[in-house]
């Protein structure tokens, strides 16, 4: 095998495909990244065995088709020091060459017959949707999800699929994300179906998506697996599995509550003040809504105590809640500054809601408000 590739290509697609790979594998040959190249085209995989990923690599002459293992950790070191501009790769059974500009680097690689095999996408049935919407609706909910009980399927964001809307949700029982998007269905497509993302992949997911204006594609495989395919990148993973609580009655509302409208930009920078005296273990914040007026108040016992006030649109009787300002500030995180959000809010036992123009809707619990 011999190819000659534009290193800033390579060391792009390389990085991508090594953010799968898990440096502490017991298995070697998962250390590495395989690298095919036929007539036309060189491919990198990479794979965990819960992931796999298949990258094409633009800008590359392929003056001899073949396959070789290249090791992450010594590869992606030269891609990343390297200045030269272009490198050379050659192997020759189990030795591989690598030359960029006058240096020479020669090693020792596994048998790529032993690698494993990385799905492809020739799915004739999938969901189509923009790159931006798969994005947001994936950093509107990851931070959600619950990274500490050990309540196995709430530790992925779920995509639940039901007419031609595509929800992505997380929770953790104290919060809940969900975005909606509408999508597109080709081929035969259930109606309604469900499965639940490891973080891990949706963080590699937000990678390769990158700024890119295409549609991206989207196959459920029985409830284990999913793959992803955009122009140039084939993804693979498995699923978590387990009950997920019924989302929608979680979200359901059977009252009527007040609807108070706040902007993001001043909303959230009250919050991050009010919270400098939070405690952290059993942070709290009063939101106290009063004629024209949104005033904030918190204290604990070591840090201190804040009082803050926001001018806010809002003329009936007085209402309190406490919640935990942590939690409001990784939603308005996700949020453009100049948005304006609508409120939700019943009393100050009741969960509190939030939504915005474009699907997004955030639930959390209040916390109890101890009275003199």
């Amino acid at each position: 095998m011999k190819v000659i590739c534009n290193r800033e290509e390579l060391l792009h697609a390389f990085s991508i495909a090594a953010s799968v790979v898990k440096p502490q594998s017991t298995k070697s040959v998962l250390k590495n990244i395989k690298l095919e190249a036929d007539d036309e085209t060189v491919i990198l995989l990479g794979t965990d065995l819960e992931i796999g990923i298949r990258i094409q690599v633009p800008g590359v002459q392929i003056e001899q088709p073949g396959t070789v293992l290249l090791p992450v950790d010594r590869v992606g070191t030269l891609l990343k020091e390297s200045i030269e501009e272009t490198f050379i790769l050659e192997s020759s059974e189990n030795l591989t060459l690598i030359k960029a500009g006058k240096n020479t680097f020669k090693f020792p690689t596994e048998d790529p017959e032993g690698f494993p095999e990385i799905a492809t996408f020739d799915e004739p049935n999938y969901v189509s949707l923009p790159n931006r919407f798969l994005k947001e609706g994936i950093r509107r909910t990851i931070y959600a999800l619950d990274t500490q009980t050990g309540r196995y399927a709430l530790g992925g964001v779920r995509f639940d699929l039901k007419d031609n809307t595509l929800y992505f949700v997380a929770t953790d029982g104290r919060r809940l994300a969900k975005q909606e998007v509408s999508v597109q269905t080709v081929g035969e497509i259930p109606s309604e179906m469900a499965i639940i993302v490891l973080p891990r992949t949706l963080q590699i997911i937000e990678r390769i998506l990158g700024n890119s204006d295409e549609d991206v594609f989207l196959v459920f495989r029985d409830q284990q697996s999913i793959l992803l395919k955009t122009q140039n990148i084939v993804l693979y993973s498995t699923l978590l599995e387990g009950k997920y609580p019924n989302w929608r009655k979680m979200v359901e509302q059977t009252y009527e509550p007040r609807k108070i409208t706040l902007p993001v930009r001043p909303f959230s920078s009250v919050l991050r003040q009010a919270a400098i005296v939070a405690d952290r273990i059993t942070p709290g914040v009063l939101l106290e809504f009063c004629e024209g007026k949104l005033v904030l108040t918190c204290q604990s016992q070591d840090l201190g105590e804040s009082h803050l006030e926001i001018p806010i649109s809002y003329e009936e009787e007085s209402l309190q809640v406490k919640l935990n300002p942590y939690y409001l500030i990784d939603f308005l995180r996700t949020l453009d500054q100049d948005t304006v959000i609508t409120m939700n809010i019943l009393d100050d036992k009741s969960a509190v809601t939030f939504f915005t123009e474009d699907g997004y809707l955030y639930l959390v619990m209040p916390l109890a408000i101890h009275r003199a």
